[in-house]
């Protein structure tokens, strides 16, 4: 009898060993999934952000390019006035001064949307490189994923 209790205890001691060793695999993959999840989470993140920051700039360019073609046109009605006298040359000088401010303000402005522009790019090839993707996942494929291991 001794001796059929013993491979009946060794099978059940190898399969309690084969057991852990199972679900230590499962805990990694669990924490695996959780450091994907994380890494979609923030990849995402970083690209809404950049898409926000395109388009602020786009507004920017906008708002830019008005005060500009005010100032560009107050200039050229306030030049043919001068010659008439109605108008100061402190009056055409202001004028053209803010017409060149509002040019550089729109060239900075233009500037920054290229700087937006290509800081998205940047984030989505980032995003899409090969070494990346496991970070193109969605979360609803990891979130099943998840599921599957509990």
């Amino acid at each position: 009898m001794k001796s059929m209790n013993a491979p009946i205890s060794m099978n059940w001691k190898n399969a309690l060993s084969e057991q852990a060793a199972l679900e230590g695999q499962i805990a990694d993959e669990q924490r695996k999934i959780a450091s994907l999840v994380s890494a979609v989470s923030v990849a995402q993140e970083n690209i809404h952000s950049a898409e926000a920051e395109v388009t602020d700039a786009e507004r920017g360019v906008g708002r830019a390019r008005a005060e500009w073609t005010y100032a560009n046109n107050n200039l050229h009605r306030l030049e043919p006035l001068l010659a008439k006298q109605f108008v100061t040359v402190d009056q055409v000088d202001k004028a053209r001064s803010s017409e060149t401010a509002m040019a550089e303000a729109l060239r900075q402005a233009e500037s920054q949307l290229t700087l937006s522009q290509t800081k998205l790019k940047s984030t989505l090839a980032h995003t899409n490189r090969p070494g990346m993707r496991s970070q193109r996942l969605s979360r609803s494929s990891i979130s099943g994923g998840q599921k599957l291991l509990r």
